[in-house]
């Protein structure tokens, strides 16, 4: 398995969480975020996708609107027939800056 890894994105923007592991198909990958698992059907903003690789498999959690809840330690598990392995992501979800949308002037007389 790839190694912890870190991603920033800012809040509301979409998080791309992969994951990447190696060994003998099949391999089920497993996503958990604060010990609950997560799967397509926990939230309408998380998708899970699946490719097969020529030795392996990469998973991505997508979750789309981040917000700062999302922020934190996700736990990737991979495992097999022949043994298991897992993975840390670091997810932080930097809140929105300041725009100034509009500014009045007034003048008194």
């Amino acid at each position: 398995m790839d190694r912890d890894e870190e991603i920033s994105v800012k809040a509301g923007d979409k998080a791309i969480l992969q994951c990447k592991a190696r060994g003998d198909l099949p391999i089920e990958i497993q996503w958990a975020h604060k010990h609950i698992k997560i799967t397509s059907h926990s939230s309408s903003r998380y998708t899970i996708r699946h490719q097969n690789l020529e030795a392996g498999i990469l998973s991505e959690l997508l979750i789309s609107d981040a917000s700062r809840s999302d922020g934190g330690v996700y736990n990737c598990r991979a495992a097999n027939s022949f043994g298991s392995d897992q993975t840390l992501v670091m997810l932080k979800v930097q809140g929105m800056s300041i725009d100034i949308l509009s500014s009045v002037v007034y003048t008194l007389t």
